[in-house]
């Protein structure tokens, strides 16, 4: 007789609602909080990223009866609006986390759902409570994201995808839905995952949005399961549900499940010291080494090998001035030159003045190659080799192989204060950068973790 396995959502809907307050270890308390500012950091700058001042004029016409706020602006919306807003902010500049092995950015899903519902609480909650809830929510995405196969060949985005689930988890963990509403929860998600690489493929910027719809569809998701509406308990594995539909049936279930509530691998997401595409940064890195020795007008050309998915989504030739700020983000040629040129790769290497400057794209168009390295996993960010050749013929190679930011290369306490300044300084309103960072570093000790938002969303001027 063959047993019917369970549904690892059950496993998940368990976990959410049943891992007893104060069950997360401090030391993984201590890093997500860590990883925490640096997404909130990333989204100051992310209020005037190219788009999102569109979309805040639209969520704002239709208003919201809510204590929820979008961040920096301080409007009031909706729930599921301003986790919407304040996704699209946090990943606006691209200057979000990424958990390496998906590829996925789970924070762009997770922290606008739980926030929305903090931030319209009507009774304190505790930052430990928060940040155990922001821990949870990135767990479930990152589980569900590493026990399936590569979603680039089917074209879906890994992030709109499981962001998603992170998201409603948060949200149900922030409502403290038990397990039987988590379930629902997760089965109403279902009914609304989604998510695209064609934005990122076209360069628009859809693709700053695309985590948005899964943070709003979270919130969503739990506030309906709250109201009893009920949803698929085989979410996951059932034979019209996720994996199923979205893998191929290409996955590994221990992965969601072995360790789960013991061991997290949150703790192992990546940060970002450049404001694009992860898969440009070992690219940035072996440019800013290339700098210490040469210039663009000594280079004759420069051929850079990676995984098929890091060509196939930065390698793409670099067309005519001006380059779109997308197109940029996601060009790693255009941000190897820039790195080469000014040793570093900042927000202001995006402003249109660098984007249209001929010298540099005209570099990056004629003499900078992206190819595929058959050797490589297919969706790997690293190991990436470049050849040099200089305009005497002499050749030197490089190799990126612990790229900054990864979790064997950390960024420091430091470099996370000082990238959260520098975004503050491109905030569409005035933000209190070091109120902010003692706030966040501080967290786990805050009696109401609401009063994060009087800091991070101040009442809009007049």
């Amino acid at each position: 007789m063959t047993t019917q396995k369970t549904d690892v959502t059950l496993a998940l809907s368990d976990f959410v609602a049943n891992t007893p307050m104060g069950s997360v270890p401090d030391e993984v308390l201590a890093v997500v909080a860590a990883s925490l500012l640096d997404a909130i950091g990333g989204s100051l700058a992310g209020s005037t990223a190219t788009g999102v001042p569109e979309v805040l004029g639209v969520l704002n016409a239709w208003g919201g009866n809510s204590r929820s706020r979008a961040w920096v602006t301080g409007e009031r919306l909706a729930e599921p609006w301003a986790a919407f807003a304040n996704s699209a902010m946090l990943h606006g500049r691209d200057y979000d986390d990424t958990d390496d092995a998906v590829p996925l950015h789970a924070y762009s899903g997770v922290l606008p759902a739980a926030w929305a519902i903090l931030d319209s609480s009507e009774e304190p909650v505790p930052g430990r409570v928060f940040l155990e809830t922001v821990v949870i929510g990135l767990e479930v995405a990152s589980r569900i994201g590493r026990a399936g196969g590569p979603k680039s060949a089917r074209g879906w985005n890994s992030t709109a995808l499981c962001a998603g689930w992170g998201a409603v988890a948060a949200a149900s963990r922030m409502l403290r839905l038990d397990a039987e509403r988590t379930a629902n929860a997760f089965g109403l998600q279902l009914c609304q995952t989604s998510g695209t690489t064609q934005a990122l493929i076209e360069a628009t910027l859809a693709k700053r949005i695309s985590p948005a719809f899964a943070a709003k569809s979270g919130v969503i998701s739990a506030r309906l399961a709250e109201a009893g509406i009920t949803g698929p308990h085989e979410a996951l594995e059932g034979s019209m549900g996720y994996f199923h539909l979205y893998q191929d049936d290409r996955y590994d279930r221990n992965v969601v499940l072995d360790g789960l509530g013991d061991r997290y691998g949150c703790v192992e997401l990546s940060l970002k010291p450049y404001p694009c595409c992860r898969f440009t940064h070992p690219v940035i890195d072996i440019g800013r080494e290339i700098s210490t020795g040469h210039k663009l007008t000594d280079i004759a050309s420069l051929e850079i090998h990676g995984s098929s998915f890091m060509a196939s989504v930065v390698g793409r030739p670099v067309g005519q001035t001006p380059m779109s700020e997308v197109d940029a983000q996601f060009s790693a040629a255009y941000t190897a030159t820039v790195a080469i040129d000014g040793g570093n790769v900042g927000l202001d290497d995006f402003a249109p003045s660098r984007r249209s400057d001929d010298a540099l794209v005209s570099f990056a168009r004629e003499r900078v190659r992206v190819l595929v390295d058959e050797a490589l996993p297919a969706t790997a960010v690293a190991p990436v080799r470049a050849v040099l050749t200089t305009t005497t013929g002499k050749t030197q190679e490089y190799l990126a192989s612990d790229v900054l930011g990864s979790p064997d290369r950390p960024m420091s306490g430091d470099d996370i204060d000082a990238k959260v300044r520098a975004c503050a300084a491109h905030a569409i309103v005035p933000i209190d950068a070091d109120a902010l960072i003692a706030a966040v570093r501080g967290i786990a000790n805050l009696e109401d973790a609401r009063s994060l938002s009087d800091i991070l969303a101040p009442p809009p001027a007049n």
